[in-house]
């Protein structure tokens, strides 16, 4: 059997503590949240995955390049 005590009032009280400290200090409301975009598309973010695709397109000519030589 599994015997299982209550915890002590200064347990409680530090557990609670600890509890208080942990919280959000702000709160947002759900109604925020759902207002909120959940995926903000920019033009930087398009700009930055070009850049990305040249280079990875440059590095994939590069490894061709070192493989070959």
């Amino acid at each position: 059997m599994n015997a299982t005590r209550s915890p002590s009032q200064q347990q409680t009280e530090a557990v609670n503590q600890v509890v208080q400290q942990l919280q959000p200090t702000v709160s947002v409301t759900k109604e925020q949240r759902l207002a909120e975009l959940v995926v903000k598309s920019t033009k930087s973010e398009t700009a930055v995955v070009d850049q990305l695709t040249k280079a990875f397109k440059k590095l994939s000519v590069n490894l061709l390049q070192q493989v070959q030589s």
